[in-house]
């Protein structure tokens, strides 16, 4: 990969480390300040809050990224829906608000919707300026935004709740956050919208982007039918210990996968003709994925126990299982967003489709098996069926360039024994001693250490190859600053 393309990666890997690092850290804040049940209310209202970014998204964002001769109209015309809809769907859910309100006999649900729905109306101005930046490959510009952005955003979530004002902490530091990341992108972006709505380049762009956006709506549908489920069956506190457990498995995956998304789209994109580079670049991105991914989820799970006694507290002990489980189903999500990915590069948005209506299937039939017997069992579920995922998508990516499920297998299966023994190693310390403390770092420090050094005795490529490009790196800014 060329030095701009790895440039990208790395900005877009700290934009998403750095700010999912910041919310890990406010969320342990919270967590502690809160309850499940605050935590289990926002759940509930984020499911209608992430089914409306989807639909109001509708597939633009790609579909402009996608398109070689982009021009001012297609940003215009796709400004101008996401604003529009944007608007239709927060009043939609301010006349919805006392229906929700009523479903889960939680009154608070009424005006707690209202606020949380602003940040549909504030995101939905800053989409093009997202593809803008990322078009040109700057994600550096980007990642200083987020940054600061989630900063400010901690910041006044930790305070609200330190003063008491509960599940409104969450709700106002959301959209504090989402007005501040909306200011900076315009300020330092240099589109300027102009009163310009192109029919023709909407109904080129929609042709493209509707099979994303059904995808979408349906995998983001499926995703979160589970809060609904469980803040309906069980209670708003099961729902809190489940999204807790969600969301910090989901704080590593889905910041690896959206970097895989946001970097390897743009990059497959400029060799989508040429199968050949098209393989190699695949190749490399596949197996530097699982060898950046697989132990960090492998070692979240192992550490799971001592992980959240220490930083949450006992009180959130209930949701470690969960965890642990989500880990195992969640490791293959930068696998998925590669697969993904190569069929939205080839344009076969009517295959993508069609793939995630298959995958859901698979993915209703599990529910209806686990939904009966508890939290735990749906978990499973969730974890059985991204496996099952995965050998569908791999099919197909097998089909275009010819890396099909076993060849992804042998690609990952030298990464997979090295954290394998890594997690043995921790395990092994674990044993030694019944503190948490202990536990947590002294297993932290030799997971670290054993996986440099099985890779080191294995000669691993990934590692020699990582090595390799940060010698460079260093060696590069070294000359730059002797210039200066």
């Amino acid at each position: 990969m060329s030095d701009k393309r790895i440039t990208s990666f790395a900005w877009n890997f700290l934009e998403n480390i750095a700010t999912q690092g910041i919310q890990f850290f406010v969320g342990i804040l919270m967590a502690r300040l809160l309850t499940p049940k605050d935590y289990g209310l926002i759940g509930i209202l984020m499911v209608f809050i992430t089914i409306s970014t989807v639909i109001m998204d509708a597939g633009f964002f790609k579909a402009v990224m996608q398109k070689s001769n982009r021009t001012d109209d297609d940003f215009c015309t796709v400004f101008f829906f996401n604003v529009t809809t944007a608007l239709v769907f927060f009043v939609v859910l301010c006349l919805c608000a006392p229906l929700i309100a009523d479903f889960y006999n939680e009154p608070i649900l009424s005006p707690l919707t209202k606020v949380v729905a602003l940040q549909l109306v504030i995101n939905s101005a800053i989409l093009v300026q997202r593809a803008k930046f990322s078009i040109a490959m700057d994600f550096r510009t980007q990642a200083h935004i987020t940054i600061v952005a989630a900063l400010i955003q901690g910041a006044t979530g930790v305070t609200m709740a330190f003063c008491g004002f509960g599940v409104w902490s969450i709700a106002w530091s959301g959209v504090v956050g989402a007005l501040v990341n909306c200011i900076l992108m315009w300020y330092y972006g240099k589109w300027r919208p102009r009163w310009r709505f192109s029919h023709s380049s909407f109904k080129e762009m929609f042709t493209f982007g509707s099979k994303l956006l059904a995808s979408s709506l349906i995998d983001v549908t499926w995703k979160n039918i589970y809060p609904l489920i469980i803040g309906k069956m069980f209670s708003p506190i099961e729902l809190g210990y489940f999204s807790r457990a969600s969301h910090y498995v989901k704080l590593p995956s889905t910041t690896f996968s959206g970097v895989i998304d946001r970097v390897t789209f743009p990059l497959l994109c400029k060799v989508k003709e040429d199968n050949e580079t098209l393989n190699r670049q695949f190749c490399i991105l596949f197996k530097l994925s699982a060898f950046i991914f697989f132990p960090l989820m492998a070692g979240f799970a192992v550490l799971a126990k001592p992980l959240i006694i220490l930083m949450i507290t006992a009180k959130w002990a209930p949701c470690i299982i969960y965890l642990q489980i989500l880990c195992c189903g969640f490791v293959l999500y930068p696998i998925h967003a590669l697969n993904m990915n190569l069929l939205q590069v080839k344009g076969l948005s009517e295959l993508f489709l069609r793939l995630e209506l298959i995958k859901k299937v698979i993915d209703v039939i599990a529910l209806l098996i686990t939904v009966t017997m508890g939290v735990k069992e749906m978990c499973i579920g969730l974890a059985v069926t991204s496996y099952i995922s995965w050998g569908i998508n791999a099919y197909y990516s097998g089909k275009i360039i010819h890396i099909g499920l076993w060849n992804q297998i042998v690609l990952v299966a030298p990464t997979a024994l090295y954290t394998f023994l890594m997690c043995c190693c921790i395990e092994g310390v674990k044993q030694l001693s019944d503190s948490y403390f202990v536990q947590l770092f002294g297993g932290f420090a030799v997971g670290v250490a054993a996986f440099y050094l099985i890779c080191r005795l294995f000669k691993s490529n990934e590692l020699t190859f990582m090595l390799e490009k940060v010698k460079g790196q260093i060696g590069k800014s070294s000359r730059n600053q002797q210039k200066d």
